[in-house]
């Protein structure tokens, strides 16, 4: 995938229809064929958990771990709707242990704004919901994605081991939602006078901050594209330079 026409070729081969669905996956290029019909963002439904709690540090809002989590089963409409992930060679790190962004969250959270007990505490709710069925997709071989793809538009693209994909279109209608359940079950303090739409501006902020520090770590040297989808069959490719270089 050297070229925008390739990049072009390569996502209209792979579109899907999201519809109305809150599921998620994680931004790894590893899914393949049996990629399901979900939004891709850092780290599946753990990382949306992170970037909630790193409300607490960037803006000085009080964030509830348990009851965010609550939204998120909420919006996902149940327990066994959570998504995340690990692969076939990672067992050594634990469990979601082949997921490159909870691990770089884990190793490093003062990058991601995170308290170190706030990452405990979501890996334990997230233990708690795979052992009472959660899905703990394993995904299979090594990294070998060529390029970072940043998604607008009403379709999915799946991965197929060619690229880190982001859709930004989707997460921005899942996190509108979500905002919605977050204020309704109390998750998270925003100052008075404040609304949803505010929640959703800071939101939005930590979960991009959180992308950018992922796709700096993990794709370092690698192109990046902004994909404008304008049909099934029709994209808009815009090189957004070298992920790491000015």
């Amino acid at each position: 995938m050297g070229t925008v026409q390739d990049i072009a070729a390569f996502v209209t081969e792979y579109t899907y229809d999201v519809g109305e669905t809150a599921l998620s996956r994680c931004i790894d290029g590893r899914y393949k064929e049996n990629a399901p019909d979900s939004v891709a963002v850092p780290g599946a439904d753990i990382g949306e958990l992170f970037a909630v709690c790193a409300l607490e540090q960037k803006f000085a809002c009080a964030v509830s771990v348990d009851q965010a989590f609550q939204a998120l089963v909420e919006l996902v409409g149940g327990n066994n709707n959570l998504r995340m992930h690990t692969d076939d060679h990672s067992n050594e790190k634990g469990e979601f242990g082949g997921c490159g962004h909870v691990q770089l969250v884990v190793k490093s959270p003062e990058k991601y704004m995170i308290e170190p007990s706030q990452v405990q505490e979501v890996l334990k709710l997230f233990h708690k919901a795979h052992d009472a069925g959660a899905q703990d997709e394993v995904l299979a071989g090594a990294h070998a994605e060529d390029a970072v793809l940043i998604i607008d538009g009403e379709w999915g693209v799946a991965p197929h081991g060619k690229a880190f994909i982001y859709h930004h279109t989707f997460a921005n209608r899942r996190r509108h939602k979500f905002v919605r359940l977050l204020l309704k079950h109390s998750a998270v303090a925003i100052p008075s006078g404040c609304d949803e739409h505010y929640l959703y501006q800071i939101l939005s902020e930590a979960a991009e901050d959180h992308l950018n520090e992922t796709i700096l770590r993990l794709a370092r040297e690698k192109p990046m594209y902004l994909v404008k989808l304008l049909g099934a069959d029709t994209a808009d490719v815009e090189s957004l330079g070298i992920v790491g270089q000015a």
